[in-house]
């Protein structure tokens, strides 16, 4: 019984562990990445991201969050005992889904700012306002 035991303790922490990877990709590829951005491209409810950035607080990642509660988003000030590019290939290589949902996500969210930047030069942004005739 002690080895069932054993065996369930290990892939629930290599489970764990995977999915504080998961989220640090998730950080790393999203362009200001809030709660909410980090919910949706990883699937992993909020407390429990809350949990594992305590976590990995004790492998020396440091974690920030830039502007405020309401508007501020995270980034990943040191990546602590962890390579970035190595996690994000092991990510991608042994649960591909999961990768290309985070970065899938990623990539939608830093398009709304890519086509909005595009369109301070377009015809629209040149074209005075009429003046209205409010009589």
């Amino acid at each position: 019984m002690d080895s069932n035991n054993s065996t369930s303790s290990n892939l629930m922490s290599e489970r764990d562990g995977n999915r504080k990877l998961a989220l640090l990709v998730a950080i790393h590829l999203t362009e200001k990445p809030t709660m909410v951005d980090l919910v949706a491209a990883t699937k992993i409810p909020k407390r429990t991201i809350h949990s594992m950035m305590s976590q990995l607080k004790e492998t020396d990642v440091v974690i920030t969050r830039v502007g405020g509660r309401r508007h501020g988003h995270y980034r990943i000030a040191d990546p602590g005992v962890y390579n970035m590019q190595a996690v994000q290939a092991v990510i991608k290589r042994q649960y591909p889904g999961v990768y290309m949902q985070i970065a899938t996500y990623a990539a939608e969210q830093s398009m709304p700012a890519k086509v909005a930047g595009q369109m301070g030069n377009s015809y629209f942004s040149r074209t005075p306002m009429k003046a209205s005739n409010s009589n």
